[in-house]
């Protein structure tokens, strides 16, 4: 089952505060972009155009955590960093079309202005963020032991060989997970009435996962995304530690009959790479439901509009969208106050079944204080969605009410 991480960011009503900024992962992720751009260029100047498709999650995982951080910038540079990261999106989405359609002059032609738009973002960076950069892509790692990192010339301290070059993109999802997941009900899920959850984590060795294993991400160590076959039933939970060693729990009352599929967004501290296991509820099993586009929720005191700015959209491609929130007269709501460390927060549930997209509204800088208030629009980066139908669900809260809207949206292939 596909589960993608992407965060988004607002535009505030007022300036936010909170914990300095992540420079380590900045860095990786700045890292992952030169290694994309090195990759592209060998494999466009060898021939190979298949493999330019696969560093699409990549670049695109990149650039939403860039774009978050926009703060990180060259004094008074911010505006334009922004500019140039869209701008070397775009480059890079050119180099892949050519290769999706095969045309290889076109391919070489778009790699010399991705190789521009590259050297203009690294001139927007401070002198220290990417010498950061470079030292990381200068560092050796064994290729039997990934934690032993040296230098060039350097042998393995466990088993002798000689370390490689850094080559691998860093903290990527774990193709080979370190967590596996499985759960027990209290008793048969029934609608309406609360049902407990216990979850149970542990590693590959069978060892239990401890709260301490895990790193925290917009503000919780566990996020759990539970759906119904219908795709009309969303909860987000955060489950806490029960009583046992790597034992959690949680509670939700279901509206429907029948199964729930539930996503587990994880990560682990050994491997900082983000894991999302996820268990069955019950019987989950497909149900025909009605996939009716809509792009606006209205309930007693508020209501909710998508508006997506590159309307269709089309599967791969990425677009801008921006939720905003008005009373019933149409008069801004200035009131949202923080969710999960922003003032809106995203999920998405596709129609196979098998895919969820957890799109965090997150600012410049995470939203601690509780006494800060944001709207009337939150932005929102849509990263590259499958073909199909997607079921979003929008969170904000208002005087301490949650509101959770559902909006239906179409992907074009």
């Amino acid at each position: 089952m596909a589960a993608f991480c992407f965060a988004a960011w607002p535009v505030p009503a007022q300036p936010v505060v909170s914990n300095a900024p992540p420079v380590e992962t900045a860095v990786e992720e700045v890292f992952n972009l030169s290694l994309v751009v090195q990759k592209v260029n060998a494999d466009v100047a060898a021939g190979r155009l298949a493999p330019v498709l696969d560093y699409y999650y990549v670049y695109m995982k990149a650039l939403q955590f860039l774009l978050s951080r926009t703060n990180l910038a060259r004094a008074g540079k911010e505006a334009e960093l922004k500019q140039a990261l869209m701008a070397f999106s775009g480059k890079l989405n050119g180099v892949r079309i050519a290769a999706m359609n095969r045309r290889q002059p076109e391919a070489s032609a778009s790699v010399k202005q991705l190789n521009d738009a590259w050297a203009r973002l690294k001139e927007l960076y401070p002198p220290e963020l990417m010498a950061a950069v470079s030292d990381l892509s200068s560092r050796f790692v064994c290729p039997a032991h990934a934690d032993v990192v040296g230098r060039e010339g350097e042998r393995c301290s466990k088993c002798g060989r000689s370390l490689q070059r850094m080559d691998e993109f860093c903290g990527l999802p774990s193709g080979d997970p370190v967590i596996k997941a499985s759960a027990r009900l209290s008793g048969a899920l029934t609608p309406g009435q609360k049902a407990e959850v216990i979850l149970q984590l542990t590693r590959k060795d069978g060892a239990p996962v401890r709260e301490t294993d895990l790193l925290p991400t917009h503000l919780q160590r566990i996020h759990l995304f539970a759906i119904d076959s219908t795709l009309s039933d969303y909860h987000h939970e955060h489950p806490t530690p029960a009583g046992n060693a790597g034992e959690y729990t949680f509670s939700f009352a279901p509206k429907n009959a029948g199964g729930y599929r539930v996503w587990l967004d994880l990560l682990p501290a050994a491997t900082r790479r983000e894991e999302m296991p996820s268990v069955d509820l019950g019987r989950f099993r497909a149900m025909p439901f009605e996939r009716n586009t809509s792009d606006a929720f209205t309930n007693a005191s508020w209501q909710l509009k998508l508006s997506i700015d590159q309307a269709p959209l089309r599967a791969g491609f990425p677009a801008w969208a921006r939720l905003i929130v008005t009373d019933p007269a149409g008069r801004p709501c200035t009131q949202l106050e923080p969710i999960m460390a922003n003032f809106a927060h995203f999920a998405g549930f596709h129609q196979d079944g098998q895919t969820v997209y957890h799109l965090h509204a997150a600012g410049l800088k995470d939203v601690v204080d509780p006494t800060l208030r944001g709207g009337p629009e939150v932005e929102l980066y849509l990263p590259g969605l499958k073909a199909g139908f997607v079921r979003l669900f929008a969170q904000v809260q208002i005087g301490g009410h949650v509101i959770t809207a559902p909006f239906g949206i179409s992907i074009q292939p």
